[in-house]
């Protein structure tokens, strides 16, 4: 039954990060930006690479490579998601991460890039534009590492 839910679950997460992901392409042209506030806009960018854009020059093993880390990250998580004996805020961080890393990995298998439209700046200066697969890939690994923390080992593990 875990796995079933699991996966349900999966799919909910990993449609809604394309559904935004369609979405901006949809309403926007690349590079097209409209603010939102002073320090946050929409900005639709396909990034070729990795983290920041790393490995973005196009070779084709870049892709390759990229794809294959997030098959074999995502299949090690959801087993531990469905078979260990792991706290509930371990299972969430996992699960954040495997969604996060499927819904990007959607993208470099379709399209060949990951579509990112979210823009935090200061100035002239602009943190590399993301999405929702890396907000839960982020949030992800900042619950494993809360879970890390002394005074959470104790929580109760299901």
């Amino acid at each position: 039954m875990r796995i079933f839910i699991t996966f349900i679950l999966l799919l909910i997460t990993i449609g809604a990060d394309q559904y935004s992901k369609y979405w901006f392409v949809q309403h926007f042209t690349l590079h097209e930006s409209k603010i939102l506030f002073p320090g946050f806009a929409w900005t639709l960018v396909y990034n070729h690479g990795a983290a920041f854009g790393l490995l973005g020059n196009g070779f084709i093993w870049q892709k390759v490579l990229l794809s294959t880390i997030a098959i074999i990250v995502s299949a090690v998580l959801f087993c531990l998601i469905v078979n260990q004996k792991i706290s509930k805020l371990e299972r969430v961080a996992y699960f954040c991460v495997c969604a996060g890393a499927l819904g990007n990995l959607i993208d470099r298998i379709r399209q060949g890039y990951v579509v990112d439209f979210i823009d935090w700046y200061y100035q002239t200066w602009h943190w590399p534009a993301f999405n929702v697969a890396d907000i839960l890939i982020c949030f992800g690994a900042f619950l494993l590492a809360v879970s890390w923390l002394p005074f959470c080992k104790k929580s109760a593990h299901t």
